[in-house]
């Protein structure tokens, strides 16, 4: 019997995608993912049949559709994995087998209530580990390294056994398509800004400047994601994230050396002299971005991001440094700032800190 997509089905399954915030926004993957909750929530259903027949029979065709599930998606994902070379792809085929495995155990029994609730149970826990934290990892190694996975899978999908159950494009029309323009990654934004965070070792001690490091971060990382998928932007969204970018740098750059004045620190006047200088660079290939080049936009992003990460792991690490020798006078110096309204830190985007700091440390 096939499985019934109903309204009921999609407002259920759209709710909970939303709350677990599963997309990666990468439409195949994520139509296939979106199944598999489909599975999962016929599943739940069919617990409340009372006819046993038609329970067995709902149980052994949703297995079907999970060997299915199983056999097609991770043909897709490990093509991915493979073809742009990431580093834990051979885990992630082995996370894969377990799932087969898993299921093998409940060809040899007739269902019963509670192994269709254990059946369910696992898939519920395996969208929320392996999906909500191993491929993200993919999602999010892939966004740094401007992998163009969307061409790679056109064509993976051009192939006739390739091509997405009519279901999962259902699904994918009826939840996220209409999302998808405005989702910009969000959670795989995240992903990456935690990464370039922890394997740079941005982290300087003080945590107002951490606070506006990981938010400058954020915005880059946005910024190149949109220029990735400058199709579905434009130009002037490009522009404004831009302005943001360069009107934040100089907010954050004026709250550092106005921390650095209180707090007495030495080579403040060099601090400041790189900050001005990187500015008045930056300021001058700002206005020429109003053409809205992307070839422009793109080396403005690089350069900015090269500067400031490694201004961030060097000369803010001193400051860092300098502050923890100091800490009655850093903290005073913080709290002084913060009540003279002299740096500004909105709700999200301490909410942003703690969260990266919390997955991080």
């Amino acid at each position: 019997m096939p499985i019934e997509i109903t309204t009921e089905l999609i407002k259920k399954l759209s709710q909970w995608w939303e709350e677990t915030e599963l997309t990666l926004a990468i439409p195949y993957i994520d139509s296939q993912h979106l199944w598999l909750c489909a599975l999962m929530f016929q599943g739940e259903n069919a617990l409340k049949l009372t006819n046993q027949e038609l329970f067995q029979k709902t149980f052994s065709q949703i297995l079907r559709y999970l060997y299915l599930y199983a056999e097609r998606h991770f043909k897709a994902e490990e093509a991915i994995l493979q073809h742009f070379s990431y580093p834990a792809r051979e885990e992630h085929r082995r996370r894969h087998a377990s799932f087969v495995q898993y299921l093998e155990r409940f060809q040899k029994y007739d269902f019963t209530p509670q192994s269709a609730e254990t059946l369910l149970h696992f898939l519920k826990a395996w969208l929320v580990t392996h999906v909500k934290k191993e491929d993200f990892h993919y999602a999010a190694f892939f966004a740094r390294r401007q992998a163009d996975v969307l061409a790679f899978l056109e064509e993976f999908a051009s192939h006739t056994e390739n091509h997405l159950l009519a279901e999962e494009k259902m699904l994918f029309e009826k939840i996220l398509a209409k999302k998808m323009l405005i989702y910009n990654r969000e959670s795989v934004v995240t992903d990456t800004t935690r990464e370039i965070y922890r394997n740079l070792r941005l982290e300087t001690g003080i945590p107002i400047v951490d606070i506006q490091h990981l938010w400058l971060v954020k915005l880059m990382v946005k910024l190149e994601i949109m220029l990735k998928q400058k199709k579905e932007q434009t130009p002037g969204e490009t522009i404004e994230i831009l302005k943001e970018i360069v009107r934040y740098t100089r907010d954050h750059f004026m709250a550092e050396e106005n921390l650095m004045r209180i707090m007495d620190y030495g080579p403040r006047d060099i601090h400041h002299q790189k900050h001005a200088s990187f500015m008045k660079s930056m300021q001058t290939k700002y206005k020429n971005h109003l053409i809205s080049d992307k070839q422009l936009a793109q080396n403005l992003l690089h350069d900015l991001r090269d500067w400031l990460y490694h201004h961030i792991a060097t000369e803010d690490k001193l400051l860092g440094a300098y502050s923890r020798s100091r800490p009655t006078i850093a903290i005073m110096a913080c709290k002084k700032l913060l009540s003279e309204g002299r740096i500004s830190l909105r709700a999200e985007q301490i909410s942003f800190y703690k969260a990266i700091r919390q997955k991080t440390s």
